[in-house]
């Protein structure tokens, strides 16, 4: 009878029957520690396995315990370039190296010419604001006591 209490209060943890993905399904994958990117199921594996296809059409096997389901929208893989591409779900600040100039990433593909002064200086701001704020403040403790970074780590 201690068995069979023992063994319920443990099985009550147990791993769960997941629900079934079906095949060109979106998901999202546990690509890397707290990485989750979205993909699309491509294969049903036995032992709870997947196949799934990345949006660089990239492949990877995953277990179900890092494969969840998604309600965004599906992945469509261009067959002239392999390019996939998806609907966002926001729009992303682009850094392209060839904006060296401080202009918006629009401004540059649609030839309006360069942006604004007060966007312009605006951006700059934010990059110089951005830059100072990680070399020019001191890091501190809880206690208030500055860290000192050794001198190999300093630029």
């Amino acid at each position: 009878m201690a068995k069979h209490k023992q063994a319920h209060y443990y099985n009550r943890g147990a791993a769960k029957q997941r629900p079934k993905l079906p095949v060109g399904q979106t998901v999202h994958v546990r690509f890397d520690e707290k990485d989750w990117r979205k993909a699309e199921v491509s294969k049903q594996l036995p032992f709870r396995s997947y196949g799934v296809r990345f949006d660089d059409g990239t492949t990877r096997r995953r277990t179900s315990c890092h494969v969840h389901f998604s309600n965004e929208p599906p992945i469509i893989m261009r067959e002239d370039t392999g390019i996939a591409t998806s609907t966002p779900t926001h729009s992303p600040l682009l850094v392209v190296p060839s904006q060296l100039s401080m202009e918006p990433a629009g401004s540059a593909q649609s030839g309006n010419g360069p942006a604004p002064p007060d966007q312009r200086q605006q951006q700059q701001q934010t990059t110089q604001k951005s830059s100072t704020a990680v070399h020019s403040q001191p890091t501190t403790t809880r206690s208030g006591r500055i860290v000192h970074r050794p001198a190999r780590y300093r630029e």
